[in-house]
């Protein structure tokens, strides 16, 4: 086997240091304001800084690097919010930086990243929060996080994995495709099944649909770019202008009880908040939580920030749909769709992959091949580092190998010993009829509250305690469906999570046994 071995720029190497960084917080549950997530927030600003004064940059980027940062700086003065710093250091950040290289990076550590976060919270060392909502009209029902921050966090959190997947892997022919995305859309509704997520699940869904048609067509016809184009226009409109037509026109009431009163959330903060050049301090409204990207943007960065970055996605996608380029079109569209019912673009939630091409465009749009006095403060020559990835190439051809030819009987063992240890846990698994969960963690009105000492139960005690916190805490009681949804969920997991055992115990006996052989 030839030396596999990676050529990367020391400038490029430590963007994705700042970039892996970012990902380790996010991935794994961490929340704004903690000691972890302002370590991780240090060490990823020590990383860009590096990044950035080691790189070469002509004139005119250096005047828009100190623009940005003094806008981004009176920003933040104004509003005590990091956000606005996080967005605009992934736009700077991205000179000479290779956007395939990131999203192979990204897709190992965001994978493993959420296999670890989820893993950790069935064995019951950080769940997350677990919410009972009426949803689907069954009645209410546990919504999981799965050790995020929240349900729609989880969710959103696996439509990112699906773009990086997507964009990473690049199959050619749509057999192949379609398969790739029929494969993605069942861990879809998998993840659906704990999160309840409907916004999370529309998204993902239409990510894998768009990403379909739009790498299915060689030639995109008029339509089809105008409609692309109108994805910024629509969002800011919908975001900012809709939200003040009167409260009781059917339009207003349709589309808010479809976003579950986000409409009337935009309202609030719109009334309330005054618009400013750089942005407004403000917590909590009435009890709404501002759930749409743009009006986050929008208030708390200001109106030159929030216009700034509305025509360079505008121009970003322009140039995209221009070149035809089906895969980055659909993660762009999609995700600047769903900005209008989540928070996730330009928040601390790091998961704004969209930042990556923008920040591409950015300095593409900037370079001119002609200037020839670029300048670094600390010059590095362009010095590159050599990674030797041989083992990683080496062992990932190697599962593969096995993977291909030993498929069915993987396939086959997995389903069986998935069957038995579903089973098996039905056996095993303490029988439960009722389910508890903290007053403050539900929407289901008021209800009888209980106080339980989860250290000292009755023996007839037959429920399930989630989130104790103390027998001063009220907790409401749920029978019924909610039980039974629970049930369902618990022998699906030991099914998927046997099988993948499985398949793993299958891969590693095969190594050992060929190194017999050898």
């Amino acid at each position: 086997m030839k030396n596999k071995k990676i050529v990367i720029k020391l400038t490029e190497f430590f963007f994705i240091v700042f970039w892996c960084i970012m990902l380790l917080a996010k991935g794994t549950g961490m929340v704004e304001g903690t000691k972890e997530f302002k370590i991780c927030i240090l060490l990823a600003a020590v990383a860009l800084v590096i990044k950035i004064i080691i790189t070469e940059y002509g004139i005119r980027e250096w005047i828009l690097i100190l623009l940005i940062g003094g806008m981004c700086t009176y920003s933040y003065l104004q509003t005590k919010n990091i956000s606005i710093f996080l967005c605009f250091a992934v736009l700077l950040g991205m000179k000479n930086v290779n956007v395939l290289r990131v999203f192979r990076v990204s897709a190992v550590l965001w994978g493993a990243l959420m296999v670890f976060t989820v893993l950790r919270c069935f064995v019951g060392i950080q769940t997350g929060p677990i919410l009972v909502h009426e949803k689907m009209g069954i009645g209410p029902i546990v919504r999981w996080s799965l050790g995020y921050t929240h349900p729609n966090v989880l969710h959103v959190t696996y439509a990112v994995l699906c773009a990086y997947i997507l964009y990473v892997w690049n199959l050619s022919g749509q057999r192949k495709r379609g398969m790739m995305a029929g494969v993605l859309f069942l861990g879809n509704i998998y993840i659906f099944m704990y999160s309840v997520s409907f916004t999370g699940f529309i998204l993902t869904s239409g990510f894998l649909l768009i990403y379909l048609i739009l790498t299915g067509i060689d030639r995109w016809g008029i339509p089809i770019r105008i409609l692309c184009n109108c994805v910024i226009p629509f969002a800011v409109v919908f975001s900012i202008f809709l939200p003040l037509i009167n409260v009781h026109n059917r339009l207003f009431t349709f589309l808010n009880d479809f976003l579950n009163t986000r409409l009337l959330a935009s309202r609030v903060y719109l009334d309330t908040i005054p618009l400013t050049l750089f942005g407004t301090e403000f917590s909590s409204l009435g009890g709404f939580a501002l759930d749409n990207s743009y009006l986050n943007a929008l208030l708390y960065f200001g109106m030159v920030p929030f216009v700034f970055l509305m025509i360079l996605c505008f121009m970003t996608l322009k140039k995209y749909i221009a070149q035809n380029k089906g895969m980055e079109v659909a993660i762009l569209i999609t995700f600047w769709g769903a900005g209008v019912a989540e928070p996730f673009l330009y928040n601390t939630a790091f998961k704004n992959i969209t930042l990556l091409f923008m920040g591409k465009y950015l300095f593409d749009s900037l370079q001119d091949n002609k200037e020839t006095r670029r300048k670094a403060i600390i010059p590095v020559d362009e010095k590159e580092l050599v990674l030797n990835l041989q083992w990683f190439y080496s062992a990932a051809g190697k599962v593969n190998r096995i993977v291909k030819k030993e498929k069915r009987k993987m396939i086959y063992a997995g389903i069986f010993f998935g069957v038995i240890g579903a089973i098996l846990w039905g056996i095993v698994n303490i029988e439960f009829k009722a389910i508890y969960v903290p007053a403050g963690n539900t929407d289901c009105g008021v209800q009888e509250e209980h106080f339980l000492d989860k250290e000292s139960l009755p023996e007839e005690f037959t429920g399930k305690i989630y989130e104790w916190h103390g027998k001063e805490q009220p907790l409401y009681c749920f029978e019924g469906n909610a039980v039974l949804v629970e049930k369902i969920r618990s022998y699906i997991s030991t099914f998927i999570l046997t099988f993948g055992l499985v398949g793993i115990l299958f891969i590693v006996y095969e190594v050992f046994k060929d190194r017999k052989r050898e």
